[in-house]
């Protein structure tokens, strides 16, 4: 669910009506701590889903579950990456 809603979050607010997007996500898991690490990165206008004054249900999920979440933009690319 966190992946679906960080998804659905950065095409709705970093895309918009363009037909083309570039999005990558990365899942993995640590056995050593048992975290899952959830990486997403996608080109698009610059976007931080965390700094809202309002936000959707997917991001207040996420705040509430998750151990870390990072947002930084990289050579014109939105980057989060997110320790549950």
């Amino acid at each position: 669910i966190c992946c679906e809603e960080m998804v659905y979050e950065m095409l709705n607010h970093c895309y918009g009506s363009v037909g083309a997007t570039d999005m990558k996500l990365d899942i993995s898991y640590a056995e050593a701590d048992h975290t899952v690490q959830i990486g997403l990165s996608c080109g698009g206008a610059a976007y931080n889903p965390f700094v809202q004054e309002e936000d959707g249900l997917g991001v207040t999920i996420l705040k509430n579950m998750a151990k870390r979440l990072d947002y930084h933009l990289e050579v014109g690319r939105n980057v989060i990456n997110i320790t549950l």
